[in-house]
């Protein structure tokens, strides 16, 4: 009874009820899986049990509903890959893009590769002028950034941060002396 009204993998199959449009994301349970379904619920049948845009998609072990896939466009979140030295990092969520639901990207993350939302699908992006010219993301963490006092060299620095998304717990990125860099936020 594999199929019935739903989708695998990208591949639509013929069934009951109404087909909704896109294209299922690729397979994102089977490493965690192996192949197994033990413990593994179907989450529906047919795309009309999935809410809203989301599709009835086989996912490797069980049917779940997901969002289709939208164009990836925007880029991943700014990730410093010096943090991961000495961390071993974590077994990977997905690794490519077709595998995130919606417009997410497979980025690297807290030094591994999972499905996050793209900087733009995070917040809103606005050219900030300081010294240099880059993209900083304002994300929606709660605080201020401090007010910087120092005077700097020019060329600053290059920034150890690009978005407060790319900050750990409730840091933020700011420009604390000269150049950005993950911040204690000033409330």
């Amino acid at each position: 009874m594999e199929g019935v009204g739903m989708n695998t993998g990208g591949v639509i199959k013929p069934g009951i009820g109404e087909e909704k449009p896109g294209t299922c994301p690729a397979d994102v349970d089977y490493p965690r899986c192996e192949g197994s379904t033990l413990g593994m619920e179907n989450e529906c049948g047919i795309d009309k049990k999935c809410q809203g845009k989301k599709k009835c998609c086989f996912s490797g072990c069980r049917r779940r509903c997901l969002l289709p896939l939208d164009a990836k466009e925007n880029p991943c979140p700014y990730h410093n890959d010096t943090e991961c030295i000495h961390v071993k990092p974590a077994p990977f969520e997905c690794h490519e893009d077709k595998q995130c639901q919606g417009t997410d990207r497979c980025c690297n993350k807290n030094c591994r590769l999972q499905c996050v939302p793209t900087m733009k699908a995070m917040a809103t992006c606005r050219m900030m002028r300081r010294f240099y010219t880059i993209w900083l993301c304002v994300a929606e963490k709660p605080g201020k950034c401090p007010i910087p006092i120092t005077r700097c060299a020019y060329p600053p620095p290059p920034p150890k941060c690009l978005s407060d998304h790319s900050c750990p717990g409730n840091l933020k990125c700011c420009t604390p002396k000269c150049g950005l860099e993950c911040t204690k936020p000033v409330f």
